[in-house]
C-alpha cells in the first residue's frame, strides 16, 4: 500500500484501467488517465470513466486520493461527494 504524500511521487504509479474506488471500498470507476499541470509538469487530475459502458468522466484532483494499492486507487471521500466533481472537459 503506498499513502500519497505531498510530494505525490507515488501518483504516477496511476495507470489506465486501474479500478477507483470511495473510502469505503465503493466502486466509482476506472482510471482513464493521469492529466499533468502544463506549467509545472506535476500530476494534476485523474480522469475517471464511470457510468453504464464507462461513457461519463469525473476529473479528481490527485490530492483527492488516500492511496494506491494493488491496482486500485482509493479516495478521501465517499461517493456522493464523488458524484458532485466536475465532469471531465472532452476537450482535454
Amino acid at each position: 500500500m503506498i499513502d500519497v504524500t505531498p510530494s505525490w511521487p507515488e501518483i504516477t504509479l496511476v495507470q489506465p484501467g486501474m479500478r477507483v474506488v470511495d473510502i469505503d471500498g465503493k466502486a466509482l470507476g476506472k482510471v482513464e488517465t493521469l492529466s499533468y499541470d502544463e506549467y509545472h509538469e506535476e500530476p494534476a487530475t485523474i480522469v475517471v470513466q464511470y457510468g453504464l459502458f464507462g461513457r461519463r468522466r469525473k476529473s479528481v484532483p490527485v490530492h483527492l486520493v488516500k492511496q494506491i494499492d494493488s491496482g486500485v486507487v482509493t479516495l478521501k471521500f465517499a461517493r456522493g461527494e464523488f458524484k458532485s466533481l466536475g465532469d471531465a472537459s472532452d476537450s482535454g
